[in-house]
């Protein structure tokens, strides 16, 4: 029963692949702890595609090491389906736009691991 209603879930989000009409019924179904979760685990995936580590994911997300491990596991295993959906979602234009905006973040926001801190904060002002 599980399974056929994971289904119906896909193919209800499927068929609303307008942004608008996609976010209106995501926001009625889910509660925002729910698709905050959803968001980041997705957030995480496409991170640890463009290389970031688990530390500096950790810190931008706000994600415990074992959610990004899990997540790690599943990008990493041999499912071709999975490796496929997340780099169409990378080459996705508005997505890659958006994770540059990661990019910029991450480079300016967190601080060096072992670096010069004065020079960062000099940076970041």
């Amino acid at each position: 029963m599980y399974n056929h209603l994971v289904s119906i879930l896909i193919q209800v989000l499927s068929t609303t692949n307008q942004t608008k009409s996609g976010l209106l019924f995501v926001n009625k179904f889910l509660s925002s702890s729910e698709l905050t979760m959803l968001a980041k685990r997705v957030g995480i995936a496409l991170l640890l595609k463009r290389g970031y580590t688990y530390r500096s994911v950790m810190d931008y997300l706000k994600v415990s090491k074992g959610t990004v491990a899990k997540v790690a596991e599943i990008i990493h295993s041999n499912d071709q389906e999975s490796q496929s959906i997340l780099n169409k979602i990378i080459a996705n234009k508005q997505i890659g736009e958006v994770l540059s905006k990661f990019d910029y973040y991450l480079d300016k926001l967190l601080p060096p691991k072992g670096g010069n801190w004065h020079e960062w904060r000099i940076r970041i002002e």
